[in-house]
């Protein structure tokens, strides 16, 4: 396997990132509470887009901006937890490879591919609820993105 053929890790991502960015699964986010170090975290979305915390546990972000996460979590905290937090929700980095599933079959969609778990086709057609009854199984395309999004 050559560099260019490898797996991309996951992209920093610069501070004035766009404000509308949607957390995804295997985004990496970064928690910060003011004045409790001990619970600022660094911490992966799992597939099914929860991230999970110090005290509060598995939370669900996938699908929404850091601004809600960042709201989410404030009043989990301030729930049970601590007293008016002030919390900053980050994105660290962002899940690099994606598969989109589209045609014949029940849920299209898109898929993010785990950094460390490649994706195999018989599984990504699985988590979409496999072919409608009229599909044409005998005519399947599968296309690769190359280097730079260019298919």
């Amino acid at each position: 396997m050559s560099a260019q053929d490898a797996p991309e890790k996951a992209t920093p991502i610069p501070d004035d990132r766009d404000k509308t960015y949607i957390l995804k699964p295997f985004d990496v986010i970064n928690l910060s509470i003011f004045q409790e170090a001990d619970l600022s975290t660094d911490s992966e979305l799992s597939v099914s887009g929860d991230a999970t915390l110090p005290l509060v546990g598995a939370v669900s972000l996938g699908g929404m901006t850091l601004q809600d996460a960042t709201v989410k979590i404030t009043q989990l905290y301030e729930a049970d937890y601590l007293i008016s937090p002030k919390i900053s929700v980050t994105l660290r980095s962002i899940s690099a490879e994606t598969v989109t599933i589209m045609g014949a079959v029940n849920q299209p969609k898109e898929l993010a591919i785990p950094r460390d778990n490649p994706l195999d086709l018989v599984s990504a057609l699985a988590s979409v609820g496999n072919f409608l009854p009229n599909a044409d199984k005998a005519n399947i395309k599968v296309k690769t993105r190359r280097s730079h999004n260019h298919l």
